[in-house]
Parts: C-alpha cells; structure tokens; sequence
C-alpha cells in the first residue's frame, strides 16, 4: 500500500492545514470557555446586588448560584459540543476558499486526496502524479499567504479582556 505522495512537498501543505485546523478549534473552544466565564461572572454580579439589595434568605441564595452555575454549565458544554461538531476539516477549509478564493476547489481537492494511497486515488479515476503536483502548486501559492487569518484570535482577545475586567470587578467590589 503505497502512499500517494513520494514529494515531501506534496505533503507541507497538509501539515500547515492540520496545524490551522487544530489552532481554529482550539481558538473556538477557547472563546467558547470565556464567553462562560464572562457569563458566570455577570450572574454572580447580579446574585450580588439582588442579595446586597434584598438580603436573600441562604436557601434562595443557593438555589440561584445553583441555576445560575447550572445554565453556564449547560452553555459552555453546548458550546464546545457544537464547535466540535462544525469545525471539521472540510470546513475549515472552506473558510480558506472563502478568504482567499483565488485558491478555489485546489485546496478542497487536495485534502480530500492528500495523503490517500495511490490504490485509492486511482480507483477514482485520477492519476497520483497528477494529485501529487497539485498538493505541491497548492503549497507554494499558500506560501506567502497568512492562513492564520481564518482564526478569529481577535474575539478571543477581547473576550478574555472582557472577563478579565469582570474578575478585577468583582475582587475590587469585595475588597471594599
């Protein structure tokens, strides 16, 4: 069973996109993570100034922290479950064509095809060379591009800040 590609090059393009896929997830599930904590600090915030206001009986406390905890709880899981279940490889790549679409169905083609044996390969009627040459032209066109703009780093950023904020908040208010 012989592998498809005999060029190293041919194989360079699928490792950066690999590298990408993994960092997309990573990035998504990061921001999922976040947006949790950022919400789990607002609850809290708001349980505070309803108990600081109302000076809620222990057993009313409780519950709300529990619901409260319980609904972060539910949306992060349902966060990453999601992000795990979108993000595949052939969506990340179609996040490529659509930032770069000059690039069009070579990227696709050569994902669906990289890394196949050529028993496979040609049992779709195509020639290995042929797949081999395109995964190597595929690789020196992306080159020069920055892939890394398909991960939305910057969301994460401000999340992350955001959060951070949330928690100086809350410390600051309990040192008063």
């Amino acid at each position: 069973n012989q592998a498809m590609t005999r060029d190293p090059r041919a194989t360079m393009f699928l490792e950066r996109f690999n590298s990408l896929f993994g960092r997309l997830r990573r990035v998504r599930i990061a921001t999922a993570v976040c947006l949790a904590a950022v919400a789990l600090l607002i609850g809290t915030a708001v349980l505070a100034m309803f108990d600081y206001r109302w000076e809620l009986d222990w057993g009313v406390r409780r519950v709300l922290l529990v619901l409260v905890a319980g609904g972060v709880g539910i949306v992060i899981v349902r966060s990453v479950w999601k992000t795990l279940r979108r993000w595949s490889r052939p969506t990340t790549a179609a996040e490529l064509e659509e930032r770069f679409p000059e690039l069009g169905q070579r990227v696709r083609t050569t994902l669906q095809y990289g890394g196949e044996p050529a028993e496979t390969i040609q049992a779709d009627g195509i020639a290995p060379t042929l797949v081999q040459a395109l995964a190597v032209d595929t690789d020196e066109r992306t080159q020069p591009l920055e892939l890394d703009i398909v991960v939305p780093s910057r969301r994460l950023r401000w999340v992350g800040y955001i959060a951070l904020a949330l928690v100086t908040g809350q410390v600051a208010s309990c040192a008063v």
